[in-house]
This record gives C-alpha cells, structure tokens and sequence, in this order.
C-alpha cells in the first residue's frame, strides 16, 4: 500500500466517517496466482462510487468508470478490485462480504477485496473460482461366483464443479505503529488492565440499574419490565414459543429480549418481527448499541444465574447472537452499530478468556 493510496484512504475516513463507502481498487501485480507465496499487489488507484449507510454500500459500474479510464489510459493494464469501509466497526468479512466475493469472483480471472475503517486497520482477501469436474464416475461392484469383486456399471455422479478459493493477504503500509517511552508505556498498560469486578449476587442487583425502554421517542426507565420479570417460563420451555429454534433458543431468547428492551418476549415473538417493531419506532442502530452496551451483563445474569461461572457458555450465546444478526443485517442494515459492538465484547472476551 504505497503512501498515496494511504492518504486517499485517510480523507475518504475523514470526510464519510459515520457511514461506509465503497469503491474500485485498481491494483498492479508482481508474479503470479499459482505462486501464492511470491505474488504481490501493489495498489495504483481508488475510484470513490458510493457512500452508503452505516452498515452497507453498493454500487455498479457506470460513466464515471469509463471517464476515468479515458482520462487515464494507463489505468486499463491494472486489474480491478473493491475496497469498502467499516467507519468505526472492526474490520472482518461479514456474511455480506464474502457473498460479495461470491458474486464477483467469477467476473475475474482472481478478486481482490479491501476493507478498511476510521482507525486505518486493513484486511483484504483474494480469491477465485476453482474449477473441477462436473461429474465423477462411480463403479456399482457386485460378487462373482468366486466371491471376488466386479464391476457391474460404471454411472456418472454430478458434483458441484466449482468452489471459491480464497487467499488472506499479508497487507503492508505506511501507517506506523504508535510508540513512545517504555516506562510511559508501561504506566498505559496498567491503567488499561480490566478492573476486578466486585462479587455480588444477582438480588443486590436488581433496583441498581432498571432496563430502560424507548418511549416517545426518548429512553425511560420502565420498572414494570425491569429484570425482576422472570422470564424463564419461556427459557424453561422454549417449544412454548413456535418460532423458536430449538437449537439456540436461549441465545434468541437473550437476543429478543434485548431488542425489548427489557421486556420477556411472548409467545409467538421472533427476531425479525420484534426488529421490524424498532424500524417503526425509528430506533437508531447507535441507540439500539448503546442500550445493549449498557444492559448487556444485566440481562444475561438475570436469564442464566445457575450458569454465571461458566464462561465458555457466556461466549456460546454472544457467538450464536452474532449469527442471528448477522443472518438479517442485509434486512435491517441500522443494525450494523449493534454487531460490531458485540464482535468487539466477543473479540475482547475470548482475550480474556486465553490470558487466564
């Protein structure tokens, strides 16, 4: 990533930070795919086409493409990429992301996709499509009189011929690493060392910290729905609720009440009925992620007090949450705030977890 592409990147970041962009990557290459190891990719050029919400971005090709190759013939011995940003949330592929590679891999001899965010973190993933046969002969055996194998007939069997083959990418650029004194540096890392968390039982928690609720338009706290609402009726028999899966029913249980804002979901409540309901209320994703980052802990020690010593339950749910939003963030994109927060809290939790 040579400098000029750094600074492009840094305006973009700059100048559209709350919601993300997206553009074409042209790029220039040293060597060749089928070595993985010694191919290189230098970036030439970003073309801006899009600024977009705060959790997708999306455009297709179209005059300014082709005025920008007439203005810079040189441009067209380059390949084409995307590069896309993240604004504040960490840089990872998303569902949606490694969709985008399905659709545009094959338009390409190899893809090359860039994501970056406001804190200048890269990652970037390569890719194509691998090709194989699109059926393979399957010998039906059977016993001759001697007892030994034979070959009855040989019947063609169809496969999926093609798979999406992806590199991860080793990304070097200017930005530098922050130092500074090792004593002034120490003194940082101990400030920034987690807190010891006083023990207490769930009950010395309950009146401390009500829920809140949105409620015209403003949060408020909501006694009548605060965690001293037991909601295991529905924990301890989830088949209660149709819509449930009964696979990760604690997680989305967790999940809707969450998105209740305290309030234990009913029978016949899901997922995406109860994130329609925050649609028309006109809830915003920064609103929903700091509500949850506030409530979080709270709610989970109400619905799992008998499991609060197990942490690798605590980082199953937090995982299983992750998937559920991330399977309808397409849907309701405001919802990008919420997941990057809760990757960050798994991220920061499974440190935690491998430190100890």
């Amino acid at each position: 990533m040579p400098t000029k592409i750094l600074k492009q990147i840094q305006y973009l970041c700059s100048q559209i930070s709350k919601v993300e962009w997206s553009g074409i990557l042209f790029y220039s290459i040293t060597g060749d795919i089928s070595a993985p190891k010694t191919f290189k990719i230098k970036l030439e050029e970003i073309l801006p086409m899009d600024m977009g919400t705060s959790a997708y971005t999306s455009y297709e090709l179209d005059n300014r493409y082709v005025d920008f190759l007439m203005d810079n013939p040189h441009a067209m011995e380059w390949k084409m990429g995307h590069i896309h940003s993240h604004n504040t949330m960490p840089v990872y592929f998303s569902g949606t992301d490694m969709s985008e590679l399905n659709d545009n891999a094959p338009n390409h001899n190899y893809y090359l996709s860039l994501i970056v965010n406001n804190f200048m973190e890269f990652c970037a993933k390569l890719c194509y499509m691998g090709e194989g046969p699109d059926s393979l002969n399957v010998d039906y055996t059977g016993l001759n009189s001697e007892g030994e194998k034979y070959v009855i007939s040989s019947v063609p069997l169809k496969v999926d011929s093609k798979i999406l083959c992806v590199h991860d990418c080793v990304i070097k650029s200017p930005v530098k690493k922050l130092t500074s004194d090792k004593g002034f540096m120490g003194k940082v890392a101990e400030i920034m060392k987690p807190k010891p968390k006083p023990v207490q039982k769930w009950e010395k928690k309950k009146n401390t910290n009500p829920v809140k609720i949105w409620e015209n338009g403003q949060w408020v706290d909501n006694p009548a729905n605060n965690p001293n609402v037991p909601v295991k009726h529905l924990k301890e028999n989830p088949l209660a609720n149709p819509n449930l899966n009964e696979d990760n029913a604690d997680a989305q249980i967790f999940l809707m009440t969450l998105l209740s804002f305290g309030k234990p979901p009913s029978v016949g409540d899901d997922v995406e009925s109860l994130l329609g309901e925050l649609t028309d209320l006109e809830v915003t994703g920064s609103d929903l992620a700091q509500y949850i980052s506030a409530n979080y802990n709270l709610v989970y020690e109400q619905l799992f007090a008998d499991d609060l010593e197990n942490p690798y339950g605590f980082l199953d749910i937090i995982t299983e949450i992750i998937e559920e939003l991330e399977a309808v963030i397409e849907i309701f994109p405001f919802l990008g705030h919420t997941l990057g927060y809760l990757i960050f809290f798994k991220d920061k939790y499974e440190e935690e977890i491998v430190s100890f």
